[in-house]
């Protein structure tokens, strides 16, 4: 019988590379949007305030990686999305900043996260 195995980096579990809950939906959107509590699954919709997480992630991925991922995504938001524009520019080009390579990975995770829940 073969063991299971990190879903990202592939190696399998042990005791030096343990299991560990990954969010499916990252903490940094809970913390931010706490009103959007309603999680959607293949299978149900419900009301969740925690966030739902899979355990088929190693510690090794989840902190590394997966964190600097969220990281850079709550920061983006924050930064660039929730940013409050003063009236008076509402006519002007405002630029923002993004670097696509890394937002592009953080919205697979998400999505890859979703798929396998």
């Amino acid at each position: 019988m073969k063991k299971k195995e990190c879903a990202y980096c592939k190696k399998e579990f042990d005791s030096n590379r343990k299991r560990s809950a990954e969010h499916i939906f990252p903490q940094v959107l809970l913390e931010l949007f706490p009103e959007q509590d309603v999680s959607f699954t293949p299978e149900r919709t419900f009301k969740d305030n925690f966030g739902l997480t899979i355990a088929d992630v190693c510690s090794e991925c989840n902190n590394g990686i997966l964190s600097g991922l969220d990281q850079y995504g709550g920061k983006l938001i924050k930064e660039q999305f929730l940013e409050e524009i003063d009236y008076n520019l509402k006519d002007s080009e405002i630029e923002k900043e993004i670097d696509y390579s890394i937002f592009v990975k953080w919205i697979i995770k998400i999505t890859y996260n979703y798929m396998r829940s």
